[in-house]
C-alpha cells in the first residue's frame, strides 16, 4: 500500500466475507489501548490493534479490500467548509 494510512483518516472498503461496501475509520481509542477500526455504517468497534502497525495491515489485507481512502484533512475541509 502506498498511502501511511493514519488516526482519523476514512477506508472506503469492500468487506471480502459479507461481500459488501463498508466505511471504516482509523481511531485513536486512548493511550492505553492504542488505535482501532470503527464502522461508519453502525458504529461498532471492529478492530483493536495497540500499537501494532502489522496486525492492522493483516486485518486490513485479510478482511477488507481498500476502494478508496480519504485522508483526515480532506473530512475535516468538508464539515469545516
Amino acid at each position: 500500500m502506498l498511502y501511511r494510512i493514519r488516526v482519523g483518516d476514512t477506508l472506503i472498503v469492500e468487506n471480502k466475507p459479507l461481500n459488501q461496501t463498508n466505511v471504516y475509520m482509523v481511531i485513536n481509542l486512548g493511550t492505553d489501548e492504542g488505535f482501532g477500526l470503527m464502522c461508519l455504517s453502525c458504529g461498532s468497534i471492529v478492530g483493536s490493534f495497540g500499537a501494532d502497525k502489522e496486525k492492522l495491515m493483516e486485518y486490513i489485507n485479510g478482511f477488507l479490500n481498500v476502494k478508496y481512502i480519504v485522508p483526515k484533512e480532506e473530512i475535516c475541509e468538508f464539515f469545516n467548509g
